[in-house]
């Protein structure tokens, strides 16, 4: 039998480009390598993290960076605290990585996203995101809550995306 890791797919353009949302690699019982080696074969050519270094290091994921490079997929880090929003720091990044992403996506790729367990700071990216793509805040909320139900359940994350949306 084999273990695939779990992931949530959102098609976003008609180029086939995806938006997967998934806990962090390396986690649910399969090897970080492994969960990487799936997400290739599924058009993942770029990962967002949404996770501090030391959490990851916790979940034994601190090598993803190594191993995406190696199967030539592209990693980005936004370190956000659990149960928050990005913070000044994790916003700076967003904007070097947010045009990259959208390369991505405009390529006809997928982008992987990730939090520890796939559903607040990984919604929380996903519609960061979808934002850059077009849609609005209101739009981009619904779009993640169809695919992962538990996400945006906080006021915080949810008037976090508002005000981006208003702000572009």
């Amino acid at each position: 039998m084999i273990v695939e890791h779990p992931t949530w797919s959102m098609p976003v353009r008609d180029n086939g480009a995806e938006i997967i949302m998934m806990p962090c690699p390396g986690t649910k019982e399969i090897d970080l390598e492994s969960t990487i080696t799936q997400l290739k074969g599924r058009g993942v050519t770029a990962i967002l993290s949404m996770m501090a270094d030391e959490e990851m290091k916790n979940l034994n994921a601190e090598n993803l960076s190594e191993v995406c490079k190696q199967n030539d997929i592209q990693w980005f880090n936004m370190e956000t605290d659990d149960h928050k929003v990005p913070g000044e720091k994790a916003l700076l990044k967003w904007n070097e990585y947010k045009d990259k992403l959208v390369d991505v996506i405009n390529q006809g790729n997928t982008v992987a996203v990730h939090c520890k367990g796939g559903t607040g700071r990984t919604g929380v990216g996903v519609a960061m995101l979808l934002l850059e793509l077009g849609r609005n805040g209101g739009q981009a909320i619904a779009d993640v809550q169809a695919l992962k139900p538990g996400a945006f359940k906080s006021d915080l994350t949810v008037e976090f995306i508002k005000d981006r949306a208003e702000n572009l």
